[in-house]
């Protein structure tokens, strides 16, 4: 963003890898808080994915008795991890949102020394309602994709792996059996294509 700005020119296609790894640069300095808004991250969403199977354990034949005699502390433990999730999802919003706005202040910073750095020959051909115009709008970007994009794309991403890894888990049974049965299946069909 900077070289663009510093340019004057219009901004090229964008690139992913490099932004990839200039986005993680701009978080480096605040390792720690990213690696716990990363954990609050993974225990909202795992909560979030384990919910179900507790209501469903819950109101299981084997199990709906108990819970049936229960109830305050089936309500209370799902309570519970309402509450847990809840403040696990604040503490994710707060804790990226912090770091977005750091990032922010670092890039524009950043940006406005480096104008600062130049001759007068750059202020005559950039206008300078147009040079505090981009710090601002590309510091904003970058703050947009730490404190929101980068979050949900994480959020989703993790929902997306252990949601397939859980249901992987719950029907590897079935899974199995099916694999079971179909294989000596389809050998035997070749087999008997191949006999006649």
């Amino acid at each position: 963003c900077s070289s663009d700005l510093l340019a004057g020119g219009s901004r090229p296609a964008p690139r992913v890898m490099p932004s990839i790894r200039s986005l993680v640069a701009q978080l480096r300095p605040y390792r720690g808080r990213f690696l716990v808004a990363l954990d609050a991250l993974g225990l909202g969403s795992s909560i979030n994915l384990v919910f179900p199977e507790v209501v469903r354990q819950a109101l299981d034949e084997s199990t709906f008795p108990w819970a049936k005699e229960n109830v305050a502390l089936v309500a209370g433990g799902l309570g519970l991890l309402f509450i847990v999730q809840a403040s696990a999802f604040y503490a994710r919003s707060l804790l990226f949102g912090s770091i977005g706005q750091r990032v922010f202040s670092d890039v524009r910073e950043r940006l406005f020394r480096s104008i600062l750095a130049r001759d007068a020959l750059f202020f005559d051909s950039n206008r300078s309602g147009d040079l505090a115009s981009r710090i601002n709008s590309d510091a904003a970007l970058v703050q947009d994709a730490v404190s929101i994009k980068l979050s949900v794309i994480l959020r989703y991403g993790l929902q997306v792996v252990l949601g397939t890894a859980l249901m992987a888990w719950m029907s590897w049974p079935s899974l199995k059996a099916c694999f079971n049965d179909s294989i000596p299946a389809r050998s035997e069909e070749h087999t008997s294509e191949l006999q006649s």
